[in-house]
């Protein structure tokens, strides 16, 4: 069975993309459902159609700049721990991808994230399981 929760950490990225989207606090806290004095708590998991929510809101509000330019940009490597410390010491940025596509499948394997080697660019896809 696949899980239904994750680490709350995972979300700290989320919101800074959002915020910087223009997207109140108030509502990404709204999306995810959970009390923020407990979202800040690395302990605590949250659940799995939460994060459905925030990228989906994510999604609606867009902008010009693509998500995962937002989101590389946020990134720190204490929101993945150990993990974070593997990305930023790869020697480019497609193995970093490519190794975070890898990771993160055992981190939440509800999500798959593909790189794609296209034409004079690489793509970043990602693809979340629907609950229900």
């Amino acid at each position: 069975m696949r899980p239904q929760t994750l680490q709350s950490s995972l979300f700290r990225p989320l919101f800074q993309v959002g915020i910087s989207l223009g997207i109140a606090r108030e509502r990404l806290l709204e999306a995810v459902g959970v009390d923020e004095a407990l979202l800040a708590r690395p302990d605590v998991r949250v659940p799995y159609a939460a994060l459905q929510r925030v990228w989906t809101l994510l999604v609606e509000v867009g902008g010009s700049e693509p998500l995962a330019v937002r989101l590389a940009q946020a990134l720190e490597p204490t929101h993945v721990g150990l993990v974070g410390y593997v990305l930023v010491n790869s020697p480019d940025l497609r193995t970093s991808l490519q190794r975070y596509c890898r990771i993160h499948a055992l981190l939440d394997p509800r999500t798959t994230w593909r790189v794609l080697q296209l034409p004079g660019m690489m793509r970043v896809e990602l693809e979340l399981d629907q609950i229900g």
